[in-house]
């Protein structure tokens, strides 16, 4: 399911930011101005991004701009939020499990 970051500069109370969360589906969550919801259609984005208050980042790549007032906590969901996504490159991927220069996973606990 793709998802849209959402970032709230300013009170996350003030009425108007309220109606950010209305409609949407959130789907991960760290506090009221940080938080993913599910990719809403085409028009519904460009409206949000046009909301003052509203910073938004697409599909998992991290913001542009990131307010100054966040926390290094929320710095760090959304550092870990863009990342997610990535391609990962682990050594051996896709080779057998005795392929060589790997060795082999360890043999199951003795029972009895």
């Amino acid at each position: 399911m793709p998802e849209i970051l959402l970032i709230l500069e300013g009170d996350p109370q003030d009425p108007a930011l309220e109606e950010v969360r209305q409609g949407q589906r959130v789907t991960q969550a760290l506090s009221d101005r940080v938080f993913a919801i599910e990719e809403p259609n085409p028009q519904r984005v460009a409206e949000l991004e046009e909301m003052p208050g509203v910073l938004l980042c697409a599909k998992g790549s991290e913001p542009s701009r990131i307010p100054p007032e966040l926390t290094e906590e929320e710095r760090l969901w959304i550092d870990a939020w863009g990342l997610r996504t990535e391609q990962k490159q682990r050594p051996g991927e896709g080779l057998s499990w005795d392929a060589p220069g790997f060795e082999p996973p360890d043999p199951p606990p003795e029972r009895g």
